[in-house]
């Protein structure tokens, strides 16, 4: 019984990530505990993404947290906005997802 466990994916504020840091390490353990549980995938989808992205050879396939790199704030599409460097939408979408 109950409900399944759902995935989630996270995109964190360097002050977050840099003032927290204790329980962004908490959650990572989290993320990992769930991903191991003996639990079926239809009830885990946590584990069960967890699974695929092992299959295609994912370095860290539990990781669900992401942020910027240690010193670096915000996500770097509101400076490209700002400065007008950028003609297409698609370009904004790869600046923060390079981040």
């Amino acid at each position: 019984g109950g409900r399944p466990r759902v995935d989630v994916l996270a995109s964190m504020s360097g002050i977050f990530r840099d003032s927290f840091a204790n329980v962004v390490e908490l959650l990572d353990d989290l993320f990992a505990e769930a991903a191991a549980a003996d639990e079926p995938e239809e009830l885990n989808f946590v584990r069960k993404h967890t699974l695929e992205l092992e299959r295609r050879g994912l370095e860290r396939p539990t990781s669900r947290i992401f942020s910027n790199p240690p010193g670096d704030f915000g996500s770097m599409v509101n400076e490209r906005v700002g400065t007008g460097e950028w003609d297409e939408g698609a370009e904004l979408g790869a600046t923060w997802e390079s981040r």
